[in-house]
């Protein structure tokens, strides 16, 4: 699109004019996916965008998220959506598609194809996207008749956290694929699952593409940090991108504010960080990232079977964010916000990794105890004993059935971390998953709130997990169970309360200093 089409913030642009007639070669089209949330993935989406629009490339950001969040985080509120991506998924195949009523310009060389909160019921079990011909194939579809290989030289896609139609759909569309990874423990485990099963979903679907994995979250002045980086780089050698994304507040501020960080704070380390990124991938090309069939076979898993009057003119995102963006600031807060945050832990997410605390205690410093554990766990990750079959219904999606030594190694690495941890000033609280259906945690630091502070579920840990942060000091705490107070089994220190139960006592000495 070029400056021509531009006008102020706030005037109606026609968009949908600058789309022409798809043409025989396919878009870059990059999935950003990743089945564990909180990994950065939409602030990626977001910030990807912008930098590779900042390069001159025209991008089309499409929203495979139910969620949302992509329009929380540039500012489009969600009552003046006209149309979203679940129109275009589910309008006849034989008509064009009005990119008028489903694109929004966002910035000069970005544009947004929006979600809604109903997309979830399109891929729902027996949801209409089911019920259509190749329903799999329904986006390639969108691209082609929105003319956006004539329209724009890149498309991001940002999926939701989970593998489902939509994501089968955006691995049909891809030509590469991005998967972040937090330099945490347990994404460090996880992120070979992770590539496997996009792999496989994509040969099902007759694809072969590059999939690289993107470390985020990253705070190099963490030993611990450092050593799962390079971890991940000794595990996934040229698939890893060279250019980690560094924790960064100001990434989650711009997310607030309806801003990519290039609009924001185009000096801060997120925004320097995005922009290598982007340089990279446009350096990059398709023979140097993995892909071949060398590399599928080394790493191959399972198969997995895939079953399965006038338009208004298009509106762009008003110029005042923290104006325009006040009816979806909610939203944004909610994952947007908090996905480089590492300090808030309102939504009960744990962005330090549990293991990190019990390292910290161990004889060996952090940073050898991480990356010797990571590396004793290599053979489980690189080679597991785990089948996986269709789930029978309209949809048939992807259940691992995973055999039971593994999962009860894994188990026994947990069980020790039970309890709550002190590192610096925050606590990590972790209890098995069988205590109860909802766990909380009530002390002296929230004057013993017994609903304020929600454990959240890790289901492949088989756990309930909180991180939070508390002031230097000596702090008391039980737990509250389906409703219920009870002592903390596991805990290391307790003493006796005026009730007759037992508070159990953690000793937070402050801050942690990078050694």
């Amino acid at each position: 699109m070029d400056a021509g089409l531009l006008r102020p913030w706030g005037h109606s642009l026609p968009i949908g004019d600058a789309f022409g007639p798809a043409l025989e070669s396919d878009v870059r089209t990059i999935a950003i996916i990743n089945q564990k949330g909180g990994c950065g993935k939409t602030t990626t989406a977001i910030n990807l965008s912008a930098c590779l629009a900042e390069q001159g490339k025209r991008v089309l950001l499409i929203d495979l998220d139910p969620q949302s969040h992509c329009a929380a985080g540039l500012a489009v509120p969600e009552k003046q959506i006209d149309q979203d991506i679940s129109d275009a998924l589910l309008a006849p195949t034989d008509r064009r598609l009005d990119a008028k009523r489903l694109v929004w310009r966002i910035a000069h060389n970005l544009d947004l194809l929006p979600s809604r909160t109903r997309l979830a019921a399109v891929e729902a079990p027996g949801g209409p996207l089911a019920s259509e011909p190749e329903p799999e194939r329904r986006l390639t579809s969108v691209l082609e008749r929105l003319g956006v290989a004539d329209s724009h030289d890149i498309c991001v896609l940002d999926c939701s956290p989970s593998i489902g139609l939509l994501t089968y759909n955006a691995l049909a569309a891809a030509t590469e694929t991005l998967i972040p990874v937090e330099t945490s423990y347990f994404s460090l485990l996880g992120a070979q699952k992770q590539r496997r099963t996009i792999r496989s979903v994509s040969r099902r679907l007759g694809m072969r593409h590059p999939t690289r994995m993107l470390a985020t979250i990253h705070d190099p002045t963490r030993p611990l940090a450092r050593a799962l980086f390079d971890e991940l780089a000794r595990q996934f050698g040229p698939d890893l991108i060279p250019a980690p994304i560094r924790m960064d507040p100001r990434l989650p501020e711009a997310a607030s504010f309806g801003r990519p960080i290039t609009e924001y704070d185009d000096h801060s380390n997120g925004c320097a960080d995005y922009r290598s990124l982007a340089v990279w991938l446009l350096e990059a090309s398709s023979s140097n990232a993995s892909g071949s069939d060398e590399d599928e076979s080394r790493d191959e898993g399972p198969d997995v079977t895939v079953v399965q009057s006038d338009p208004p003119r298009i509106r762009t995102r008003p110029s005042n964010g923290t104006v325009s963006h006040a009816e979806s600031i909610a939203a944004t807060e909610d994952e947007v916000g908090s996905e480089f945050d590492a300090d808030l832990i309102e939504n009960g997410e744990i962005t330090a990794s549990v293991a990190a605390i019990a390292a910290q205690a161990a004889t060996l410093s952090r940073a050898a105890d991480v990356s010797r554990r990571a590396m004793g766990r290599r053979g489980t990750i690189e080679n597991p004993r785990y089948r996986v079959r269709a789930v029978s219904g309209p949809l048939r999606l992807i259940e691992e059935i995973q055999d039971s030594a593994p999962m009860q190694a894994q188990r026994s690495s947990v069980e020790r971390l039970f309890g709550a941890r002190a590192a610096g000033q925050r606590i990590m609280f972790v209890q098995p998953i069988e205590l109860g259906r909802r766990v909380h945690v009530a002390g002296t630091f929230n004057n013993w709130d017994p609903i304020s502070h929600a454990m959240r579920h890790n289901d492949e840990l088989g756990i309930h997990e909180l991180a939070l942060d508390v002031e230097p000091g000596i702090h008391e705490y039980r737990l509250v169970v389906d409703g219920r107070w009870i002592d903390d089994p596991h805990a290391a220190e307790t003493h006796k309360n005026d009730f007759g139960g037992y508070n159990a006592i953690v000793r937070v000495t402050g801050p942690e200093k990078a050694r």
